[in-house]
């Protein structure tokens, strides 16, 4: 699987800018991920990446550039964005007979006994 260039979201950009702030130089980025100077430059001259490769990078520079590349999906939801659970006390008023019906229906019958005590 390939991860091709977005218009908007540079991967290889994104591995240059973190290498660059992790490792002093491209020969230290490239010893950290057991390769040569020369693959680092061939890296960065790419329009995309595939998986094993990104993962190697991510390992290599603790970053994870997958959570990059999730953020540009169409259906992606920040976690702040998620809301917490509404909750909510429902409140019937109930005749007598009506509220010991619901009870054995919610309840059975045994753990009305046992409420009731």
């Amino acid at each position: 699987m390939r991860i091709e260039e977005n218009k908007d979201f540079d991967i290889i950009a994104k591995i240059k800018e973190v290498a660059e702030s992790e490792c002093k130089t491209d020969a230290e980025f490239a010893k950290r991920w057991g390769k040569s100077p020369q693959n680092v430059y061939d890296l960065y001259k790419r329009k995309s990446i595939d998986v094993k490769t990104l993962l190697e990078i991510s390992k290599v520079l603790s970053y994870n550039f997958f959570e990059d590349l999730q953020q540009q999906l169409p259906f992606y939801k920040k976690k702040d964005d998620v809301k917490e659970p509404i909750k909510a006390t429902l409140q019937i008023e109930l005749s007598q007979d009506k509220k010991d019906q619901v009870l054995r229906i919610v309840f059975g019958d045994n753990n009305l006994k046992i409420l009731n005590e």
